[in-house]
Order: C-alpha cells, then sequence, then structure tokens
C-alpha cells in the first residue's frame, strides 16, 4: 500500500513538473490593436504586378507581394518591379522557392530546403524578407503534419500566414476571389469598428477586378479608424517576441514636386530619418523652404514654400538604399499610432460567421490559458492525493 502510494506521488509531482508553463512564458503573443488594419497580400508575382504596384502607390496604401525565390533569379524586371513596392511601403514575403505545396510525405529535409532556397534568393535579390505565405495546391497541402513544418520555418522568418500551428506562424487570410466589392467593404468597416486585423489576398484581376480593387483602396484610405499595412508592420509593432526581433530598416519614396504637380526628384529614405524640404537641385522659378520633415509615410513635397502637402499610410518597406536612421528612433512629436506598446492582449482577425473555414486567431491566444487550466488540475489532483495518503495513515495508526 505504501509503495503505491509512493509510486503515485512521485508520478503526478513529474506530472505537475512537466506542464509548468515554461513554453508560456516564452511563446509569442499579441498587444491589443489601437485600430483596425488591412493588410492586402498578392501572390505569385503574376503579369498584374507592375499595375498593382502602380495603382498602390497612387492610393498611398502598402501592398504585400508573396513571391517565389525562383521568380526572382535572373528576373531584372520582376526584381526591379518589386523594388519599387517596397521603396513604396510594400513587403515582399516569401512563398517559398518552387510553389511546391507540401504534403503528408513532405520530410523535415525537403521542406527546410524550399525555405532556405527561397529566404536566399529573396535576401540576395536585395530584398528585407520577414515572412512566409504558404504555397497552396487546392487543398492538398492540409495533409502537411503542421508542427513539422513549424520546425523548419522558424530557423528562416518570424511569422507566416498557416506554416505552423502557433499564434507566431498562424494569421489567417481572407480569400477575396468571389467577394463583391460591398461584402470587402463590409469586413473594413468590421475590422475598423472592432478594432481588428483583416488580412486580404488574391492572385490577379480575374479574382477582384482592377475598379473594384480601386474603389477597395478608396474605401480604406476614407474609413476613419482603420489603415492600410503590411504584415512586417503589425508583427514589428504589436507582435511580442520572447527575444528582440531586427525586423531591416523600413524605406519610403518621398517625391518632391513644383506647383504644376511635376516630380523634380525622387528620394528612398529610411523611416525615422529627416529629409531636407528641398531638392538637390531647385528648379528655376520656384520656392523651397530650408527645414526638414521626418520621413514617416511616402510622402510629397510641394514647391510651395517646401510643406509636406500628403502624408499617407505607414508601413514597411526595406531593402535599397542604405539611409539614415532607424525607424525606431524617430521623433516623438512625430505621430506613430502604434508606438504606444499597449497591455499584452489577443487580437482578432476579421473572421465573420460566414466563413467557417477561418479560424479566430483570439481562439490560439486562449492556449497559455488552457495551459494554466491542465496544470491547476493537477495541481488539485495532486492536493487530493495528499489529503488520501493522510487519512489513510491516521486509520492505519487507530488500527494498529
Amino acid at each position: 500500500m505504501k509503495k503505491l502510494i509512493c509510486v503515485l506521488t512521485t508520478f503526478l509531482l513529474l506530472l505537475a513538473i512537466a506542464f509548468v508553463p515554461v513554453e508560456a512564458a516564452d511563446s509569442f503573443t499579441w498587444s491589443k490593436f489601437d485600430s483596425g488594419y488591412v493588410t492586402i497580400v498578392f501572390d505569385d508575382g503574376r503579369d498584374c504586378t507592375a499595375t498593382l504596384a502602380r495603382i498602390f502607390t497612387e492610393k498611398n496604401i502598402p501592398l504585400s507581394c508573396a513571391i517565389t525565390g525562383k521568380s526572382v533569379v535572373n528576373s531584372v524586371a520582376m526584381v526591379s518591379v518589386l523594388k519599387k513596392i517596397q521603396n513604396h511601403g510594400g513587403e515582399i514575403l516569401s512563398h517559398t522557392y518552387s510553389h511546391d505545396a507540401f504534403d503528408e510525405n513532405s520530410t523535415l529535409e525537403e521542406i527546410e530546403k524550399e525555405f532556405s532556397m527561397s529566404y536566399n534568393a529573396l535576401t540576395n535579390a536585395g530584398f528585407v524578407v520577414n515572412g512566409i505565405i504558404e504555397a497552396g495546391a487546392g487543398g492538398s497541402e492540409k495533409s502537411v503534419n503542421y508542427d513539422l513544418v513549424e520546425q523548419a520555418v522558424k530557423k528562416y522568418y518570424k511569422y507566416s500566414d498557416c506554416y505552423g500551428t502557433s499564434l507566431q506562424y498562424n494569421s489567417v487570410r481572407t480569400y477575396m476571389r468571389g467577394l463583391s466589392l460591398s461584402q470587402l467593404k463590409t469586413k473594413v468597416s468590421r475590422a475598423a469598428q472592432r478594432k481588428e486585423w483583416l488580412i486580404l489576398f488574391a492572385h490577379d484581376f480575374s479574382e477582384i477586378s482592377q475598379s473594384d480593387l480601386e474603389a477597395l483602396l478608396d474605401y480604406i484610405n476614407e474609413t476613419e479608424g482603420v489603415k492600410g499595412v503590411t504584415y512586417k508592420y503589425m508583427y514589428e509593432n504589436f507582435g511580442n517576441y520572447p527575444t528582440k526581433q531586427d525586423f531591416g530598416k523600413t524605406y519610403y519614396t518621398v517625391s518632391y514636386t513644383d506647383k504644376k504637380g511635376t516630380v523634380i526628384e525622387e528620394k528612398v529614405v529610411a523611416a525615422g530619418s529627416y529629409v531636407s524640404s528641398k531638392p538637390s537641385k531647385i528648379p528655376e522659378g520656384t520656392t523651397w523652404s530650408n527645414t526638414e520633415v521626418i520621413v514617416e509615410d511616402n510622402m510629397i513635397i510641394s514647391a510651395l514654400k517646401g510643406e509636406v502637402i500628403s502624408t499617407p499610410s505607414t508601413s514597411n518597406p526595406s531593402t535599397s538604399n542604405p539611409s539614415t536612421s532607424n525607424p525606431s528612433t524617430s521623433n516623438p512629436s512625430t505621430s506613430n499610432p502604434s508606438a504606444s506598446n499597449p497591455s499584452a492582449s489577443t487580437p482578432t482577425t476579421n473572421q465573420p460567421s460566414d466563413e467557417p473555414q477561418e479560424n479566430s486567431n483570439n481562439d490560439k491566444a486562449k492556449d497559455p490559458i488552457t495551459l494554466w487550466i491542465v496544470i491547476g488540475i493537477a495541481g488539485v489532483a495532486l492536493v487530493v492525493l495528499i489529503i488520501v495518503i493522510i487519512v489513510v495513515c491516521c486509520k492505519n495508526k487507530k488500527m494498529k
């Protein structure tokens, strides 16, 4: 009897120790969002990419592109377009190297090879790459062991849409194909009202028309309480990592225009750095001030006293120009909606009831809570066992 009690006690103690929340303390969490956010991603880098770059630049909303490593190898034209996207606040995400989807037969070595080759190809082309978007195959990729995938993905990337099971590597996207402009606007409005992060994606204009896309971007700009951003912006400003992360510098294009709106000069400048409010060479008949402005967004500086006349949405470009200061060192007088790091809590992506295939990130954020519940149950069981042991011992004494 005594041996049995000792064995049970030892087992429960080991069980309690096994559930000590070391993982909870080391895991990724989100800070509370201060407004609604919308990220728009186009996958694959198809023929419409140059047109997309122009549209998003004109609308002053950052474009995110999921690009395979293979597509930038020996492709000067593609690299040039993608550089323009980054230098206007956009983000280049990996989309594996070959776009081959993983399945239940994929090995860790095969998965890691795709991730590493893509990362190296994109970074060697001059892009700052922090995240990766899953390469799909009509649903067959869902048979892959995502715990295995996450072991490989975390070696190269700081976040993903669904290449893992943890909160850090699972930010659910909403497919724009089949959704009307009215439905998309409703989702944007809901994100603004609930202070959620809405991630929309498509591949080309066969899935959302150019006119609908432009109207959607206009609606995002007009809607109060919502802002167009990139993945990098969200993870850098609201993601709580167990260790400090280097996301790379953010770059924006500053345009200098004359009174007629003709572009005199463009400069690619790191976010948070200072830039002169006048171009390097001042055209005849124009007047420019000598003041300096802080670069936060893609800005247009007019010849009329050199004042800033347009400061659209912030986000996260990268690469190209070496530049001055780090985005995090920007002047405190400049508005930064995410500079204040609110109390750690979990955001929710926009997951309406008509999309049952999507899972809310908010549910996944409850994992640490579940862990504590299990620990509590184990502790209660241990206490009960101790009480039983005491009662049994007391009875034995009385019997003697």
